[in-house]
């Protein structure tokens, strides 16, 4: 599964996509995996490379064993807790990281 991860101060983010064996998805969409490391985001500000250049050296790169618990009960993609989309995307926005994948039932 490709997990898209725009959220760069997140310790499971590797070259914009999650790392993580596990992924849980709040009724609010907002990422609850999401685990902030400030180091990270001063160091993407100070990289000679930016984060898309980082990216594009990891093509292909797909997290075939997470798991992901989807609370988003109206998500058209969540079936009983489980997300069964085949990838998700993951933004952030000044606080949090919030699943934009969601489609309404």
């Amino acid at each position: 599964m490709d997990i898209s991860c725009k959220k760069i101060n997140c310790v499971y983010n590797r070259g914009m996509h999650c790392h993580a064996s596990s992924i849980i998805i709040g009724s609010d969409l907002d990422c609850k995996t999401f685990l902030r490391d400030d180091k990270l985001l001063s160091k993407a500000k100070t990289s000679n490379q930016s984060m898309f250049e980082v990216a594009s050296l990891e093509k292909d790169v797909v997290n075939e064993d997470v798991h992901i618990d989807c609370k988003a009960s109206k998500c058209l993609f969540n079936r009983e807790g489980t997300c069964v989309a085949n990838g998700i995307s993951v933004l952030s926005s000044r606080k949090s990281a919030f699943c934009t994948t969601n489609i309404k039932k």
